[in-house]
């Protein structure tokens, strides 16, 4: 079926009020068809509401909705009826458009301006000006962009250009500095292999020279034991006093000892010396613009002193501190310093990085660096990180640092300014010499987990070593009153012999200290304190510095009697043991006979020692030697792959970087190709008085925002 012509004449469209085509054509209940602008302007006069055409009076206002139909022919008929309508008519009256609405953006006829009620409504030619203007301040916006965008193309394609060139440098320096450092390990080992064959040659030599004395000992030894019994029978009285001086004469003296060389050090000796030379590689010193860089992160930093010790006198402007001798009155509030002379900065970091410069010249002893909120303040303690500080110093006029044991630091000249960088979230302090912008010192890998403040030090007392040495009573158990012996210490802090306080225990129950009575629920466990030990030692040892081989070494006694039985010397309390033996009072004879059995004993034992030894060295050096060899060889495989890493690191972060940069300088042409095309509409749109108004709001759209800086 053919579709059939709908299309209606003019006279069939008007409107009965207007007598114009309809506009937003509306149906009433009574069929009959308006404007919708006519017919609710006549109810809004003529009450009650009726039909203008048949006169049908309706009880309540009908709803009106645009009769789609009919609105869609009156479309239609219009344009048929006036087919070269332009842009500048109003394609629903057919009306110049000669009024712009602010508020809907869009350009009316006056008769549209009827629905726009309330709105801002200006002269057409007014409102395109205006956007004209405004386009061209756009038009300048745009053009700033495009520059802003290809100075930032040209600052990234040289910023990636500088990257490459210190990844390059950093390479470089990194294996330079990481095949240093195994032939340093290399070095080492060898001079490991060399030491413990030198050593254990030199041990071997000096055991067969002894060895080879004292049995030269024992023979003459011999000799004179024989004629020693052979004169212990004789009957000749003058002969007998004539051959003692001879047979008195002073004995050979012991040789040298031979010590087995200490070769368990041997490694670590060579570790310590490989440390040094390590340390004495001067790092290469920040540039201008690394030092830059860390000064981005400086911030001022005020002492606060209410943390000051006594003794330490804070300026008024809170940036210097003194010590002046003089204890000052002050408060003893928690936060103070009373254990040593330090104070804490006022500043308090828990993330990020900071940078910060301390004078320090006219200081001959300081001690700077970071702290942690909770390090003890009340006692005296190490300054070293296990204790919450990571700091370094100058003391004795020489300069260090504690990580964790104290190490000397390489510095060429004296220091004038520290700056100090932390990175808290990556573990890192720094230390540097300002002036000279070489590193001193850095602490890595410390995994920081609460409040850091600056800390400082001045005018460090070195402290003379005080003697240890106690009196008798001082020493004595209080359970046998003699001198300790195995010296324990209980929980409860006081020291007694091992075997007394064990026997002590096992009779009563529950355990209790002899001395002040504390019980203890549980047994302690006891061992030998090494500190008090040595003390007894080194009070014994003072006590009893001339003990003779004419006295009992069991009971310090004079040797008075002469054990026929057993062929030995013994003193009036060793007798006791002897009991049932021959013993008759010591003569000269029987002195020199025990005391030539004696050496022969001692020396054969001594010869004994010394093969043992020079055994047990042997395999020491052995064990040390290959242990040497796993050691050097595990340390220059972690070398080599420290410098596999460090390589595949730097070319990673190059790789990465320039990914970044790439795909930033991509987008940034992308941008400048929108922004041109973007300024050349506007270039034509401001040279035409068409389409500005319509098409302005795309080309004010909102520019691309910035992309991530590489």
């Amino acid at each position: 079926m053919s579709a059939a012509s709908c299309l209606l004449s003019e006279e069939e469209l008007q409107c009965s009020i207007c007598l114009d085509v309809l506009t937003d054509p509306v149906s009433t209940p009574c069929g009959h068809t308006f404007c919708k602008l006519c017919i609710t302007e006549t109810w809004r006069v003529d009450t009650p509401c009726r039909c203008p055409f048949c006169n049908e009076v309706f009880t309540r206002k009908p709803q009106l909705k645009t009769n789609i139909f009919i609105s869609a022919m009156v479309a239609q008929f219009r344009q048929r009826a006036q087919p070269n309508v332009t842009q500048d008519h109003c394609l629903q009256h057919n009306k110049p458009l000669e009024l712009f609405c602010e508020s809907d953006h869009s350009c009316v006829c006056v008769l549209c301006s009827l629905q726009h009620q309330g709105h801002a409504l200006v002269p057409l030619k007014e409102a395109c000006e205006a956007k004209q203007r405004e386009l061209q301040k756009n038009q300048a916006h745009t053009q700033r962009m495009i520059q802003d965008r290809t100075q930032k193309i040209s600052e990234v394609k040289q910023s990636l250009e500088l990257s490459q060139r210190a990844a390059e440098e950093e390479a470089a320096e990194g294996v330079n500095f990481l095949s240093t450092l195994m032939e340093l390990v290399q070095k080492a080992l060898d001079q490991v292999l060399q030491e413990i064959e030198e050593k254990q040659t030199k041990m071997k030599t000096e055991a067969e020279a002894l060895i080879h004395s004292l049995e030269q000992e024992i023979c003459e030894l011999k000799q004179k034991s024989s004629e020693v019994e052979q004169l212990s029978r004789s009957e000749d009285h003058v002969h007998v006093l004539k051959t003692i001086p001879s047979l008195t004469a002073a004995p050979h003296r012991n040789r040298t000892r031979v010590t087995a060389p200490l070769l368990l050090g041997t490694v670590q000796s060579a570790v310590m010396k490989m440390k040094k030379q390590i340390q004495n590689m001067d790092p290469k010193p920040l540039s201008e613009s690394q030092l830059m860089k860390l000064r981005r992160h400086a911030v001022e930093v005020t002492l606060d002193s209410d943390t000051a010790h006594p003794d330490l006198t804070v300026s008024a402007d809170l940036k210097q501190v003194s010590r002046t001798g003089v204890k000052r009155r002050h408060l003893n509030n928690s936060r103070r310093i009373t254990g040593y002379h330090g104070v804490l900065g006022r500043q308090r970091f828990s993330s990020g990085q900071l940078y910060i410069e301390v004078q320090v010249s006219e200081n001959k002893e300081w001690v700077l660096g970071i702290a942690n909120e909770s390090i003890n303040r009340k006692e005296a303690i190490y300054v070293k990180p296990t204790n919450g500080f990571w700091t370094i110093q100058l003391i004795n006029g020489e300069y260090g640092t504690t990580d964790p044991e104290y190490t000397p630091l390489q510095v060429k000249s004296a220091v004038q300014k520290v700056g100090v960088f932390l990175d808290y979230e990556e573990g890192l302090v720094l230390f540097y010499d300002v002036d000279t912008a070489a590193l001193l010192h850095r602490f890595t890998g410390c995994s920081f987990t609460e409040t850091l403040y600056p800390y400082f030090l001045i005018g460090v007392t070195e402290m003379s070593a005080a003697s240890c040495l106690l009196s008798e009573e001082e020493l004595q158990c209080s359970i046998c009153l003699e001198v300790l012996t195995d010296p324990v210490s209980t929980p409860c802090g006081h020291t007694f012999c091992k075997l007394c306080i064990t026997e002590n225990w096992r009779v009563n129950t529950p355990c209790r200290c002899p001395f002040c009575n504390e019980v203890f629920t549980r047994k302690p466990q006891i061992k030998t304190n090494i500190f008090i030990s040595a003390m007894v030692t080194q009070f014994r040892q003072r006590a009893q510095p001339n003990v003779t081989q004419d006295h009992c070494l069991q009971h310090n006694k004079p040797l008075e009697l002469f054990c026929e039985s057993d062929h030995s010397c013994v003193c009036v309390l060793c007798s006791l043991q002897h009991q049932g033996h021959a013993l008759v009072p010591l003569k000269e004879v029987h002195k020199i006979h025990f005391h030539i059995q004696r050496m022969i004993l001692d020396q054969t034992q001594k010869i004994s020692e010394v093969q043992q030894s020079l055994e047990l060295s042997q395999r020491a050096a052995e064990e040390e030697a290959a242990e040497g060899v796993s050691f050097f060889s595990i340390l220059m495989e972690m070398v080599q792959k420290a410098r596999d890493e460090v390589l595949q690191e730097i070319e990673e972060k190059q790789r990465k970087m320039k990914t970044e940069a790439e795909a930033l300088i991509q987008g940034l042409e992308q941008e400048i190709c929108d922004l041109k095309q973007k300024s050349s509409e506007v270039e034509q749109l401001s040279r035409s008085k068409d389409h500005v108004l319509g098409n302005f709001p795309s080309l004010t759209a909102a520019p691309h925002k910035d992309r991530t800086r590489t």
